[in-house]
């Protein structure tokens, strides 16, 4: 539909150029040697007190007013849609900026720093006893409500994601799903893997044994911060301003 639009447009414009070159040629070409026809024939046509000389310099500046008022006429419809041009361009720099912070959001939620942070915070929570043992029950329940929010948190950034980012290609919608799939598995296995049924063990081996799972969601992470922002940067959203006065409309029409 937008390519139709376009091409019927340069259609137009075309149109438009020839239409313009027919109207100079004829009246900036013919018009002269038509008048001077006119006086020059033995048989005149035009009888009057002026010479050629006086019609073409009337003619002259007649064509010269025309052109005036037709270059007047192009600047301000250049001007306005130029200034429309400049709408639109601020209008869609505005739904980026939007974009840029559904993204930003979504990409703040799986940080490494948010994990680690639940990490630090629960292992506040491990008491160590008067025989040396260590209750890691508060712990355990900071770790598993702390991960599970987290990736609730990420299913919601996503949806709002997705719901402004409403025409997105199925492949790119798909390779954001795999990204968050990878996420969640991730996000699982720190759950099981700091989990501590034995009392004696000490937290500081729980870091060693995170150690490589950490370094492989620093991998993932970077992987789809540079895919996200590319995919930002790329969309094009004068489609979410299109659809938003579409809804609009509607609305009206509904009330």
């Amino acid at each position: 539909m937008e390519k139709q639009k376009r091409f019927n447009q340069k259609l137009k414009n075309i149109l438009l150029f020839i239409l313009a070159v027919a109207i100079f040629l004829s009246l900036g070409i013919a018009g002269p040697f038509a008048i001077i026809w006119a006086y020059n024939e033995p048989d005149k046509v035009i009888y009057a007190p002026w010479e050629a000389a006086d019609v073409l310099s009337y003619y002259g500046v007649l064509l010269g007013a025309i052109a005036t008022i037709a270059a007047v006429v192009l600047t301000i419809n250049y001007s306005r849609k130029s200034a429309e041009k400049d709408r639109q361009l601020s209008e869609n720099n505005n739904y980026r900026n939007y974009g840029i912070q559904y993204c930003t959001d979504l990409l703040d939620i799986c940080n490494y720093l948010r994990i680690t942070d639940i990490i630090q915070n629960a292992s506040i929570l491990i008491i160590k006893n008067e025989q040396d043992k260590y209750y890691y029950g508060d712990y355990n329940f900071a770790i598993k409500t702390g991960l599970v929010s987290l990736k609730s948190s990420m299913t919601n950034a996503y949806s709002k994601f997705i719901k402004f980012h409403f025409n997105l290609l199925n492949s790119e919608k798909k390779e954001i799903l795999e990204f968050i799939k990878i996420f969640n598995e991730i996000t699982d296995t720190l759950i099981s893997k700091c989990f501590v049924t034995d009392e004696t063990k000490e937290f500081v081996k729980l870091d060693e044994e995170n150690e490589e799972l950490m370094s492989k969601h620093l991998d993932w992470y970077s992987k789809f911060q540079e895919y996200m922002y590319k995919l930002v940067f790329n969309y094009d959203y004068t489609e979410v301003k299109r659809e938003k006065t579409r809804s609009q409309s509607q609305n009206n029409q509904n009330k």
